[in-house]
């Protein structure tokens, strides 16, 4: 008893009802950011034949959540810790159905035995989508579907960098969860019957026991982002504040996938990924927090980011993140 007391007081809490208070705030605070990233996502994927038919195939709607954040960081690892039980609680509530009915900002409702019900409108779905597909969008919309969370993290700030210096942990956190991840994934794939892809198993041989991974694994980012395509997953990037890294990020993805579709140049790349730093994703920063546009890292950073991911040195500035 004194024990349990005394890990308590070490944790700032005067009693387990304390405790347990702090963890419910917590939940519902996660909860919150959760569900319009799943709104989102989920409603993307409607304008995907292969997502719909994985859903419909195993009832299953399969949301894939990347972290950019740093395990090595107390304050960060505590985050990714939070919106994998928050995400996880979700995968106990949330039931989707295309309903069409929904009432507030996000279209939810709380329904019966605690249930979170997302009620998506059917016309998310185009008429001539499912044409071709092994259902119809009748069939489809009729059904209701639950959901499948799956988070990959990659610390790739400075932070990430000393940690491997620092760190006493066999292993790193990060690792374990990628790990059990993959794992999900491809029994996801399995039920969908799209385990047989060359994206899913460019991703396996990634992971592989034994297989060389640099200290910033940004290989990953891409290898995760084609398998989820293939398989026929929604996905979803986050940092800290969802403005600095996870804006490096879009920009990357945005310029691979625009030359990948042979939309531009390979040449053409770092042209393409400087324009994006400069604009949509340069923007965000300053929407996001209502002060000046300026990504908010320092020169340590700067100097740390995986080659080929820190912005122009110009496009930074002393800003809270």
């Amino acid at each position: 008893m004194s024990e349990s007391i005394f890990t308590l007081e070490a944790l700032g809490f005067s009693s387990m009802q304390a405790l347990n208070e702090e963890i419910g705030h917590r939940l519902v605070l996660c909860i919150a950011q959760a569900l319009p990233v799943l709104v989102s996502s989920m409603s993307a994927m409607c304008r995907s034949s292969v997502c719909l038919e994985s859903a419909f195939k195993t009832g299953e709607l399969c949301h894939v959540q990347q972290s950019l954040l740093s395990d090595t960081n107390t304050g960060e690892c505590s985050y990714l810790q939070d919106m994998m039980g928050a995400l996880e609680q979700l995968a106990g509530k949330l039931e989707v159905r295309f309903s069409g009915s929904s009432s507030g900002v996000l279209p939810v409702t709380l329904g019966d035995g605690g249930r979170i019900v997302l009620n998506l409108s059917p016309s998310l779905i185009p008429d001539d989508l499912l044409l071709s597909a092994s259902c119809t969008k009748e069939e489809f919309v009729s059904q209701s579907y639950s959901f499948v969370p799956i988070v990959f993290s990659q610390g790739i700030n400075a932070m990430q960098s000393l940690g491997f210096v620092i760190r006493k942990k066999p292993e790193l956190v990060q690792d374990i969860i990628n790990r059990k991840s993959l794992t999900r994934l491809n029994d996801y794939a399995v039920k969908a019957g799209r385990s047989g892809g060359e994206a899913l198993a460019a991703l396996n041989r990634h992971y592989q026991a034994g297989g060389k991974r640099s200290a910033k694994d940004v290989e990953s980012f891409w290898l995760i982002r084609t398998a989820c395509k293939e398989v026929g997953i929604g996905r979803a990037v986050n940092c800290k504040s969802g403005k600095d890294r996870t804006a490096l990020e879009l920009s990357i993805s945005l310029t691979q996938e625009t030359i990948a579709a042979g939309l531009a140049s390979p040449d053409g790349y770092e042209a393409l990924r400087g324009n994006l730093n400069r604009g949509l994703s340069y923007a965000m920063t300053g929407q996001n927090n209502g002060q000046p546009n300026a990504y908010a890292f320092s020169e340590m950073e700067l100097l740390t980011f995986p080659k080929g991911w820190a912005p122009n040195w110009k496009l930074c500035g002393k800003v809270n993140t």
